[in-house]
């Protein structure tokens, strides 16, 4: 009798120790922090979304992070232009009249318009930059360039701008929408002037078709809080190309 008392006693205390067990990995699972699981749900729903979807997203959260970082100040924004080149006219040369840019990487000069890409080509062949910064508009207009034989200016702007990929084929091509001068010039001649928005619709609709990157500028002359113009009313002073760059970087991805 006594032999079997001491063997339910060995029992009882490994049922109890088992029941033990089982309580503390209850306890355990149940105090389990939530996050664990919104972790393997977000682990899942990631690997449904794919690739691709994946980079997209990182992407659209570095260029907002990127955004934040210029507009408040945190980056140099000169800094982020990396493995370019820009053309354009005499606008376009205060990137490195005023120290912001090197020269060698902006090819620019008075009265120069989108049919002087021509005279580039070789370097550009040489130089082989990553991305291109187009920056013309003022003398397209004065040169009635919407209206040549070659057809419209969205037509002349992508000819000009394919003839660059034929010789640059991994460029990233950026171009921006012509910069109003300032009212009283704009109201001195208006029919020169007044033809813009026009223009603008033209650079906008070559990028649409051929896949580039449309940089919309009209933002930059709808605070003139500051000074942005040279007396002349067309170019600008030195502190609007921090602006301009802002807003051209504001788009790249």
């Amino acid at each position: 009798m006594d032999r079997i008392i001491l063997e339910l006693k060995k029992y009882k205390n490994i049922i109890i120790g088992i029941v033990v067990v089982c309580v503390v990995i209850v306890t355990l699972f149940l105090l389990w922090p939530k996050h664990s699981t919104n972790g393997v749900d977000y682990i899942k729903e990631s690997e449904s979304k794919g690739p691709s979807a994946l980079s997209e997203q990182l992407s659209e959260r570095r260029l907002e992070e990127r955004k934040r970082a210029i507009q408040d100040g945190k980056l140099d924004v000169f800094g982020l232009f990396d493995d370019y080149l820009i053309l354009g006219d005499s606008r376009a040369t205060g990137f490195y009249l005023y120290g912001y840019l090197l020269e060698s990487r902006v090819y620019a000069y008075n009265g120069a318009t989108i049919l002087n890409i021509d005279e580039w080509i070789d370097s550009i062949q040489q130089l082989q930059p990553q991305n291109i910064y187009i920056a013309f508009g003022m003398n397209d207009i004065k040169n009635n360039l919407n209206n040549t034989s070659n057809g419209s200016y969205s037509q002349l702007l992508s000819e000009q701008i394919k003839k660059i990929l034929n010789v640059c084929p991994q460029a990233n091509i950026y171009v921006n929408s012509i910069i109003p001068a300032s009212q009283s010039v704009t109201q001195s001649n208006s029919d020169l002037w007044s033809q813009i928005d026009v223009y603008n619709a033209q650079i906008q609709q070559a990028c649409q078709d051929n896949g580039w990157t449309y940089i919309d500028n009209s933002s930059l002359v709808q605070d003139q809080s500051e000074p942005i113009y040279e007396s002349d009313g067309i170019h600008f002073v030195s502190s609007f190309y921090e602006k301009w760059a802002r807003n051209i970087m504001g788009v790249l991805e």
